[in-house]
């Protein structure tokens, strides 16, 4: 209306395209895939891949098509990561999913997922292997529900750990959502597909363009700027805001939608929580989902840190409450397993003894502990 001014039938015409635009499909890594793999370079159990035989699929992404195979060489099982057939034959497409690998490639660390080969059938087609790891997304876990405050603060945190390795590496991974976050069997996380990492001194992308998924992209990436590590902060906050809450923060498909939320009302957004959760990791969740450069974390390793005292705060709060149960004549389910020799723990018991690690093993403490508590037949064992 104000650029428009007197002009009625433009002021129409602006109004129809922006409606048509509003409930257009966006154009995200994921539904790209869709479009473009015209063919599938589907393969079936038993097909040979090099020195790897095929078992089956078990995922497709934006950037490819995944296969379980076995190793026969080393006999081991893998995971084989191709490009779709409908993007293998546009250079640049195959340029950035070799950029994936070596970026990857650089990166040495227990919640980054490794690479261990690139190479290329005789038809052309890319692929990368990778371990095949056990276990589930963090998407299929949010599925069943949110996921507990404390869990979800370890989870996060050992994400921050895997990026701000890949950061030390001038690596931004500009897709962090929770499809691409495995948590596998051993209680291990996994930072997953740096297929459109931004390597210093690469530039794979013209000027403006913004590749991600939007519902997980900083206001910077959405509007084409510069951008650098902190806009993994947002993702990850993002990321945890879906932990913590169970849905989306920004679950619109229609992109002028996402935009309006992410640009206009992520405030409001994150607000929503603000009952549910203690006020040291609504704190968190502040930090890392501001719009404003100058308020958020300034980098991965800041939120990590405060992340880790939101953790301490609310395992001394839990440990406060076991105790005051154990001192009024409450049993805890530890000391009866210790008759029994059953692996039943109290939950409290092992956070209690989480936090006292913490500043000694880092955030990998609750993991360990939970662990070693799957074969320990009483608390002296432990």
């Amino acid at each position: 209306a104000e650029l428009c001014g007197q002009e009625s039938e433009l002021c129409d015409e602006v109004e129809a395209l922006l409606k048509a635009d509003s409930q257009s499909k966006i154009w995200d890594s994921d539904s790209l895939l869709e479009t473009v793999l015209e063919q599938p370079n589907t393969f079936q159990s038993g097909d040979e891949i090099g020195p790897y035989s095929i078992v089956e699929q078990i995922g497709t992404g934006g950037m490819g098509v995944i296969y379980k195979a076995h190793d026969r060489k080393l006999q081991r099982h893998v995971a084989l990561k191709f490009l779709p057939t409908g993007m293998n034959r546009d250079a640049h497409i195959r340029q950035r999913f070799l950029s994936e690998a070596r970026a990857a490639s650089q990166l040495d660390h227990p919640n980054i997922c490794v690479i261990h080969d690139v190479s290329e059938t005789p038809d052309g087609q890319l692929y990368i292997t990778m371990p095949c790891y056990e276990g589930e997304t963090l998407a299929q876990r949010i599925r069943r529900g949110p996921v507990p405050q404390i869990e979800a603060i370890d989870i996060a945190m050992l994400v921050a750990e895997g990026l701000a390795c890949a950061h030390a590496h001038n690596i931004v991974h500009r897709d962090i959502k929770p499809s691409n976050i495995l948590l596998t069997q051993d209680g291990g996380v996994k930072v997953l597909d740096f297929g459109i990492a931004k390597v210093e001194d690469i530039q794979l992308t013209s000027t403006g363009l913004s590749i991600g998924t939007p519902a997980y992209m900083s206001p910077e990436q959405l509007r084409g700027e510069q951008i650098d590590a902190r806009t993994d902060v947002w993702a990850l906050g993002v990321v945890l805001f879906e932990m913590l809450g169970g849905s989306q923060a920004f679950p619109s498909r229609a992109l002028p939608d996402i935009l309006q939320s992410v640009l206009h009302e992520a405030d409001n957004t994150v607000q929503t929580l603000a009952n549910d959760l203690p006020p040291v990791l609504y704190q968190v969740l502040q930090n890392a989902i501001a719009r404003d450069l100058q308020q958020r974390f300034v980098d991965i390793s800041s939120m990590r840190d405060a992340l880790y005292q939101a953790r301490l705060t609310l395992s001394q709060g839990d440990s406060a409450q076991a105790t005051s149960r154990i001192s009024t004549g409450g049993t805890t389910v530890a000391s009866n397993q210790r008759k029994s020799r059953a692996y039943r723990w109290d939950q409290q018991v092992l956070e209690q003894m989480a936090s006292i690690l913490l500043p000694e093993l880092g955030p990998i403490a609750p993991v360990l502990v939970q662990r070693y508590a799957n074969t320990a037949a009483d608390l002296t064992e432990l």
